[in-house]
């Protein structure tokens, strides 16, 4: 099949999904960033808590840091969830303007988060291997820790 040059789009169409394309990907990659800093807080934290435990002869404060660890994961389930839907977001548009299917101009400005795509769901993100491996590896340290101590 070839492409005939009136079968391309607006250049103004092909700008502004451009521009949105780059809206969305600067949004994911700021969750990317909110991704890195939560596992920084949580080894920091941990750490401190497994700290206190050790030094205060207290192993029921591992507890602590076990639920200290759940709600950094499912803060960074959140991050990792959203960065999905956003860089699917934009993969969508660009395969809706390549087929001719932008009705308005609102869905080249939207700032909500796109609609679920079918990557999956939450339970896929907390599979992923930037998820269950480093977290289910800090819980594992937290309780050889109250274990031993």
């Amino acid at each position: 099949m070839s492409l005939d040059v009136g079968d391309l789009p607006d250049a103004r169409i092909t700008d502004l999904v451009d521009k949105q394309v780059t809206r969305y990907h600067a949004v994911a990659a700021r969750l990317a960033s909110n991704c890195v800093q939560v596992k920084t807080w949580c080894v920091t934290a941990v750490g401190a808590i497994a700290a206190l435990a050790v030094n205060n002869d207290e192993p029921a404060l591992f507890g602590v840091g076990l639920a200290i660890v759940a709600i950094f994961m499912a803060l960074d389930v959140q991050y990792l969830w959203l960065e999905r839907r956003f860089r699917e977001g934009a993969h969508q548009l660009v395969q809706r303007a390549s087929k001719g299917e932008i009705e308005a101009l609102s869905e080249l400005f939207a700032t909500r988060a796109p609609p679920r795509g079918e990557r999956g769901g939450v339970l896929s993100v907390v599979k992923s291997f930037t998820i269950l491996p480093f977290y289910v590896f800090v819980a594992a340290l937290l309780i050889v820790g109250a274990v031993a101590t």
